[in-house]
């Protein structure tokens, strides 16, 4: 029988898990964005923020993942701290869940704000596009038919 309770509890933990990676599932997006354009997702946050660029460096640099440094970006501007101090607490408590590392710095987690970040960064959409293919030059047009002499119908002379 117990064997039944720790099987459906094991079940229980692998739901709440997936569950709360669902919850912030967006940053995947972000870090597939970083490894694909470096520059471009640097630039945005120095944009989105205000912050020098050598402070963004930093923190992307000191950061796991690259979506990271977004969240500690928002979380300093949510919690009115330096994102330097927020850097701190993240590598202090950085098995904790967002939600752990939002309520220690301040931020009531049911205001709206923290829930449209739950919902998406707020960095502009950017779309990639393959660059366009090159495709084979059109036919030549057909050559002109003969002109008609006034004969019957197909008849040339």
């Amino acid at each position: 029988m117990n064997r039944k309770y720790a099987v459906a509890l094991l079940g229980l933990l692998l739901t709440i898990s997936t569950l709360h990676a669902a919850e912030f599932g967006w940053m995947i997006t972000l870090n597939s964005r970083h490894h694909g354009d470096p520059y471009g997702y640097r630039y945005d946050l120095i944009q989105r923020f205000g912050y020098p660029e050598p402070t963004v460096v930093y923190i992307i640099n000191s950061v796991y993942e690259p979506a990271d440094a977004y969240m500690i970006f928002r979380l300093a501007e949510l919690s009115g701290r330096p994102p330097e101090y927020v850097l701190s607490v993240y590598r202090d408590r950085r098995f904790q869940r967002w939600d752990d590392l939002a309520f220690y710095l301040g931020i009531n987690i049911d205001t709206y704000p923290y829930l449209s970040l739950r919902d998406g960064p707020d960095l502009p959409v950017v779309v990639y596009r393959s660059p366009e293919r090159r495709l084979a030059p059109p036919p030549p047009p057909p050559p002109p038919f003969p002109p008609h002499h006034g004969g019957p119908r197909g008849f040339y002379p």
